[in-house]
């Protein structure tokens, strides 16, 4: 259970990378990371300036520094920006009901609306509840109700949510100005999105002809029709320039991240709301206060109805249905409502071949596909119902932008998280120093919480936190493919429809009667796939404290969150913690420690072998000792004196447990001294099912000493296995500091996760010819990189944006070929431009380069017609220097035979000069008029032939220009212009030659 969240909620790729470590630090070669000592603490944005050039922070690890102040400090000798697009910026919308009810009989949308009397699109849904027999009806305003209806819920606080309406939520998409936002407030550094995979997404190759069919433009007056047809069709009146429903005003209260761009962003959307005649109620939030109220409150108590989100990317990943997952389904919790049972919870309004974006989410994350082809078309498939469905509106992938001063060393920015990558916390070091100053945005707030169970939900908790402990598996910091951390793997599978047998020796946790059984005996015999952990470098090497991993610590973890998921009881206190992660464990079929090994059987197949590792790493739970996280078990769930997730904190008023805040971690430290977290309470997690106790009493023992006095010395029960230990904590000072972890069982260096600089891929030239209707054209692309180069294209209508052909290009000498051949060329229209999306990317580097070119299309006897003006162009360019060349020659001749009649004599020339310049004349006159003669008589041909030619392409392109007269005007002056173009060129070529001809003469 190493895992977190694919994306950890924040609030063209330019990486100015620094060199690989050129210079190591004296402590080099021993274990641990490359410095003694970060110092960890909080500097606000308008502070970062100052202190990164003063040099109080040696870097800055919150990416959403503002624009111009970027531009600054990279203009700033000493300091420079590394850059990449980590972060993701959208608009989430709540589209809950304000009024429920059931009605009696099996009924669906119209005919609920029959029957209350309303428009059919004031109904969110009508869903028939079968052991009622009675239709559970959701309605985005308040009704009238029949006498047989029975009222499940109505809001106090709204008459009417107009984003409870899709259609209009979709249209909200025409109102958020992204090409201004990206220009006025982003300054550039950011990437435009319209759905939650982008061009800085690796995924988005495979979907990209998808995505672009919903590339929104700002269109206001679009919107206002739209939705002023909507809201009247729902009884909704315009008075005074507001909305009004049933005689209240329709609200919409907007929460607003203060931090960052955000807060423009908020504004600039809250302003189009009332524009467009809601009533909209602002509300400016920093990231705590924010956070409590968005996703710690239930969706039908409209404390919100927008809010803008920032992402924090963790990795980059090739193959993700995490975003899939996360944004546009129900999968990871994250649609509003939450996942919490006790919330009211959005449910998909569409489908398409009889499946809604969760079920195609599900496909994807858990891998029941039976191909890679199945996999892209449900990951297809699920974000175009996302795209319609609009929950968020999406904006920008940033361009995060850390300021680094120029001394640092050692850094590889991850092509998807950029400096948070925790890679770089392993390597940085500064010549000649032992520390490194860090700053942050913050260290702390009220909903930055480190505790293993629902913890982790912000990158001010997230980011120290990856530097304390090693992982099972990582990703590729340029391609994004799983690879080994902390362990050696292999992976056999049979699936993915096939089965591998499990041994009769594996084993598995029973929540039902609390302890490790034989896996057979619960049926678990089968499994799609097995994966062998080499757990060596865990297994004997130390914790933070001082004591050996051991099993008891991999087994002993593992069974106490199987139990908080499967237990009858405990799965009912922590709901979050159970729908987040019971569906992972639901595919890990049993488990086999042998020797150093950990083998894991899954029913989980991937078409990449990697990911069926990855996957795996469910079993896995190496990131605190045993003891720590009984006492997380025994608080939350044994005492229940503190909450371990944000909604049961929000819903039972309970402390959200944090084991770096003092108060938190006293209050464990007591439980252990006292004796309450017992040893014989929890043996029953370590004991395997022949008998073996995989820890004595008396290790306990010493461990809960050892864990009371880090408290002591500390302030905190953050002990992990990583390369930096968490030594000091203060939510009052908003620092931490993180001192390095050398103990010589660590098995790390500081040069063995330094990965240096990407090289992305490059697109050179774009080779693009005229495009005949019908008929065939080659474009040809020129590109740089390394790896194994893919090009990708989408030829796209830019007015309608329908696709009309997409592909991969060939790989030739000459460069990567897109043929576009008669059967493409034959949809398009003559006299128009089209767009040629060009996606480029590599095995080694997987992070995608875009760009649009445009596509000339002319009828295809006009492009003969043209070829045919440019070849007889041609071919008196080359007469033309034909003629010069014997002109040039004749005259040399002349030239020559004068100068040596004039060398024979001057005395002869004198004599004979009158009669000799009088012959020369003569004979030159005629020699140089039978040549013009001949030149006129040529000249007069071509121009004849040219003139006819000129005359006969007019005539056909009149007749074209009447056939497509009215499919566009302006692509008939492109016609006729170059046209005429062709012509002066004619006609100064003529001149020319006459000029030639005439001064010669």
């Amino acid at each position: 259970m190493s895992k977190l969240k694919p994306l950890i909620a924040v609030g063209l790729v330019l990486i100015l990378l620094m060199p690989v470590l050129a210079v190591l630090p004296a402590q080099a070669q021993v274990k641990g990371p490359a410095v003694d000592r970060v110092e960890w603490f909080r500097v606000n944005l308008p502070d970062v300036e100052p202190a990164i050039t003063a040099g109080t922070i040696d870097l800055y690890i919150f990416g959403r520094v503002p624009g111009d102040v970027a531009v600054r400090l990279a203009a700033t000798p000493g300091i420079r920006i590394v850059t990449a697009p980590s972060g993701l910026t959208d608009i989430v919308l709540n589209p809950a009901p304000v009024h429920i009810i059931k009605l009696p009989g099996l009924l669906d949308k119209d005919t609920v609306a029959l029957r209350l009397g309303v428009n059919p699109i004031v109904i969110r849904s009508a869903k028939y509840i079968p052991e009622e027999r009675k239709t559970l009806v959701e309605l985005c305003g308040v009704v009238d109700l029949p006498r047989d209806a029975e009222e499940v819920f109505k809001s106090t606080k709204a008459t009417f949510n107009p984003f409870c309406i899709r259609e209009l939520r979709f249209e909200l998409n025409y109102v958020f100005d992204r090409e201004k936002i990206l220009r006025e407030v982003y300054r550039g550094f950011a990437t435009i999105k319209y759905t939650h995979y982008g061009p800085d997404d690796p995924t988005y190759t495979e979907i990209a002809d998808i995505v672009a069919k919903y590339a929104f433009t700002y269109d206001f007056e679009r919107v206002r029709r739209r939705v002023s047809d909507i809201m009247t069709a729902a009884g909704a009146d315009l008075i005074g320039g507001k909305w009004n429903y049933k005689g209240k005003t329709v609200d919409i209260v907007g929460i607003i991240r203060v931090e960052d761009e955000r807060l423009l962003l908020g504004r600039a959307f809250a302003l189009e709301l009332l524009k467009l005649g809601f009533n909209v109620i602002p509300s400016e939030l920093a990231f705590g206060p924010a956070i409590a109220i968005v996703y710690g409150s239930n969706p039908i108590d409209f404390e919100w109805h927008f809010y803008t989100e920032g992402w924090g990317k963790a990795v980059l990943d090739r193959w993700d249905p995490g975003n899939l997952a996360q944004f546009g389904a129900d999968t990871l919790g994250y649609l509003p409502g939450w996942g919490e049972p006790e919330y009211w919870n959005y449910k998909h309004e569409l489908t398409i071949d009889g499946k809604n974006a969760s079920e195609y989410a599900n496909m994807a994350y858990y891998m029941n596909v039976k191909s890679k082809d199945e996999w892209i078309d449900a990951i297809k498939k699920g974000t175009e119902l996302a795209i319609l469905e609009s929950i968020r509106i999406w904006g920008f992938a940033t361009h995060d932008k850390w300021p680094v001063r120029a001394e640092v060393q050692g850094l590889t920015v991850d092509l998807g998280a950029g400096l948070r990558s925790p890679l770089n916390c392993r390597g940085w070091f500064v010549p000649g120093r032992t520390d490194i100053k860090v700053g942050h945005l913050w260290v702390f707030t009220a909903t930055t919480v480190w505790n293993t169970y629902r913890g982790f939900r912000d990158v001010y908790s997230v980011d120290p936190a990856r530097c304390t402990y090693d992982f099972v598996v990582w990703r590729h910091p340029f391609s994004g493919m799983p690879i080994p951390f902390r362990v050696k793997f292999t992976v056999e599978t049979a699936g993915p429809e096939g089965k591998l047998t499990v041994p009769a020796d594996a084993i598995w946790f029973d929540s039902v009667t609390d302890k490790w059984v034989y896996a057979k005996d619960l049926g678990r015999t089968e499994a799609t796939s097995k994966v062998v952990f080499d757990m060596s470098m865990f297994l004997g090497a130390k914790w933070h404290h001082g004591h050996t991993i051991t099993w008891a610590d991999l087994l002993g973890s593992l069974a106490l969150y199987l139990d908080a998921a499967y237990d009858p009881e405990k799965s009912k206190i922590e709901r979050e913690f159970v729908s987040i992660y019971k569906p992972g464990f639901d595919t890990i079929v049993a488990i086999r420690p042998i020797g150093n090994n950990l083998e894991v059987y899954v029913d989980f197949w991937h078409f990449e072998p990697s990911y069926i590792a990855d996957w795996a790493t469910w079993a896995t739970t190496t990131t605190l000792p045993f003891e720590l996280v009984v006492a997380q078990d025994y608080v939350g769930y044994v005492s229940k004196e503190r909450a371990l997730s944000l909604t049961r904190s929000r819903a039972e008023g309970l402390p959200w447990l944090s084991l770096v805040v003092r108060g938190d971690a006293s209050l464990i430290a007591e439980h252990f001294r006292a004796g309450r977290i017992s040893y014989v309470d929890y043996v029953k997690y370590i004991t395997t099912p022949d008998g073996r106790t995989l820890m004595a009493r008396d290790e306990w023992d010493s461990r809960v000493r050892s864990i009371i006095s880090w408290f002591e010395k500390t302030g905190t029960v953050w002990v992990s296995n990583g390369p930096y230990m968490l030594t000091y904590y203060s939510p009052e000072e908003q620092k931490l500091i993180l001192e390095a972890f050398r103990d010589p069982t660590y098995p790390f260096g500081p040069r063995d996760w330094v990965f240096g600089e990407a090289t992305p891929v490059e697109i050179i030239r774009i080779e693009a010819p005229l495009v005949p209707v019908p008929g065939t054209a080659k474009v040809v692309v020129t590109a740089t990189g390394v790896g194994e180069i893919t090009i990708k294209y989408i030829l796209r209508d830019p007015d309608t944006l329908a696709i009309v052909a997409s592909g991969v290009a060939t790989p030739r000498p000459e460069g990567f070929v897109i043929e576009l051949k008669e059967d493409i060329t034959g949809m398009l229209l003559p006299f128009r431009v089209y767009d040629l999306l060009i996606i480029a990317y590599s095995s080694d580097v997987t992070l995608p380069v875009e760009t649009t070119a445009r596509l000339q299309t002319l009828p295809a006897g006009l492009i003969s017609e043209i070829a045919g003006i440019e070849k007889a162009v041609g071919e008196l360019e080359k007469s033309l220097a034909e003629t010069t060349k014997s002109l040039t020659a004749r005259m040399d001749e002349l030239s020559a035979r004068l100068s040596g009649e004039l060398a024979t004599s001057v005395k002869a020339l004198s004599d004979t000069l009158s009669a000799a310049i009088s012959d020369l004349s003569k004979a030159t006159s005629e020699s140089i008029r039978a040549l013009g003669t001949e030149m006129g008589r040529q000249l007069g041909e071509l121009r004849s032939t040219t003139e006819e030619r000129i005359t006969g392409v007019e005539t056909r392109v009149a007749r074209e220009i009447d056939t497509v007269r009215q499919s566009s005007d302006a692509a008939q002056s492109n016609a006729r212009l170059a046209l005429i173009v062709s012509i002066i060129n004619l006609i100064l070529i003529l001149a020319v030659l006459g000029l030639i001809y005439f001064r010669r003469s």
